[in-house]
């Protein structure tokens, strides 16, 4: 199954699971993937794994603004504003 359907069905477990698996076979879209891990951790709340996943999102395509935002918004709700708008401002 694909991790963003498993990802927009809240099955975030099963999507890092599939996302990871994927990581292992190809690497066109690895930004992706790491973005939808980064997501999925933040949907459980982990925004330490989260920050982890959309830093490598980003590194991998530096003009991801999905990846820029979403941290952005987990910052914000770590409390971290300033950072916050730092990545806000990149997306």
């Amino acid at each position: 199954r694909r991790p963003s359907n498993l990802e927009d069905a809240s099955q975030y477990e099963e999507a890092i699971n599939e996302a990871n698996l994927l990581l292992n076979y190809q690497s066109e879209l690895n930004d992706i993937l790491y973005f939808i891990i980064g997501n999925c951790y933040c949907s459980l709340k982990d925004n330490d794994k989260a920050f982890i996943f959309f830093d490598k999102a980003i590194k991998m395509n530096s003009n991801f603004s999905y990846a820029y935002y979403n941290k952005s918004i987990s910052l914000y709700y770590f409390n971290e504003y300033d950072e916050a708008i730092k990545y806000f401002d990149k997306a």
